[in-house]
């Protein structure tokens, strides 16, 4: 999409699909302190909204109304259900 040589592609697409492990290794071997979790899900969670604000409700607003309300409201029943499992 943006016009980047294959090579270079393959490496961002590895690295992308490499870093969640990675994390989860990190996590696993150095564990965030009780004191620091609730900052750090406060601070991740803002910027969660922040993007879904300004770069994703943007586009939803393009979409026709046919789709964005199934999209919408299976949106709500999904958050809905992780509140109540979790």
């Amino acid at each position: 999409a943006h016009r980047q040589p294959l090579s270079r592609s393959k490496w961002w697409l590895l690295a992308d699909a490499t870093t969640p492990i990675l994390g989860a290794i990190v996590a696993s071997v150095a564990p965030v302190p009780g004191e620091v979790f609730p900052i750090a899900l406060g601070f991740f969670s803002g910027l969660f909204i922040y993007a879904a604000s300004t770069n994703l409700l943007p586009r939803a607003e393009r979409l026709p109304l046919r789709q964005s309300v199934p999209i919408i409201v299976s949106g709500v029943a999904f958050m809905f259900l992780v509140t109540r499992l979790v």
